[in-house]
C-alpha cells in the first residue's frame, strides 16, 4: 500500500492460484503474519521510483532500481501451461515500493498464526465461479487472520523491542506471548 493501513492485503483480481492449488489438488492453508510491515519504512512508494527511472538522474542509479516500482512487462510465470487460456494477465508481479529498514529500537515482534486449511480436491480447475468462492474464502480467513493477530498485538506489552529485552534479561527467559 501506498500509505494507510499497512496490513491491508493487496490481492490480485483473479482467482488464478486457487484454480493451481486445484489443478494440482493441494490444500490452501490461509496465515497471517503481523509485525514486519513496522520492520521497514517504504523510502520511496511506486510512483515515485517509477518517476525516478524514467528521469535523467536513472543513468546513475545501480541496476538493482529495477526491481523496484512497476516491474518490466515480461514475466517468467508466463512460461507455464494453463489448460484452457494462457493469458499473461493472469499472474502478474506486484509493484515493488523501495524500502529501507527500521532502526532497533522500533523492531516489533512478530506474530504469525495459521488459519484453518481449505481443501481444493473437489474443487474443478476450469470452474472458475467455485474457484471465485474458495477465493473469497481464503481472502476472508487471511484478512481474520490478521485482524485477529492485531488485537492481540495491541495488548501485548513485550510487542517492542526494549520491554522484551528488559523482561528477558531480569527473568533469563523468553518474554510471555499470548494463549491463542
Amino acid at each position: 500500500p501506498r500509505s494507510g493501513d499497512p496490513y491491508a492485503l493487496l490481492w490480485p483480481d483473479k482467482s488464478e492460484f486457487v484454480r493451481l492449488a486445484a489443478k494440482v489438488n493441494a490444500t490452501i492453508v490461509p496465515f497471517g503474519g503481523v509485525g514486519a510491515a513496522e520492520l521497514l519504512s517504504v523510502v520511496a512508494d511506486v510512483d515515485q521510483v517509477d518517476a525516478v527511472k524514467d528521469s535523467p538522474i536513472r543513468t546513475f542509479l545501480p541496476d538493482w532500481i529495477e526491481a523496484f516500482g512497476t516491474r518490466p512487462d515480461a514475466n517468467p510465470l508466463d512460461q507455464v501451461e494453463w489448460k484452457s487460456v494462457n493469458d499473461p494477465e493472469r499472474l502478474k508481479f506486484p509493484k515493488v515500493p523501495l524500502i529501507a529498514p527500521a532502526p532497533p529500537p522500533a523492531w516489533p515482534r512478530m506474530y504469525f498464526y495459521f488459519g484453518e486449511p481449505i481443501d481444493t480436491s473437489d474443487l474443478d480447475p476450469e470452474d472458475e465461479e467455485g474457484a471465485a468462492h474458495v477465493y473469497a474464502e481464503a481472502k476472508q480467513r487471511v484478512e481474520n487472520c490478521i485482524s485477529y493477530l492485531r488485537r492481540k498485538k495491541s495488548s501485548d506489552p513485550y510487542a517492542t523491542l526494549a520491554p522484551r529485552l528488559v523482561y528477558e534479561r531480569l527473568n533469563g527467559r523468553q518474554a510471555p506471548t499470548f494463549e491463542p
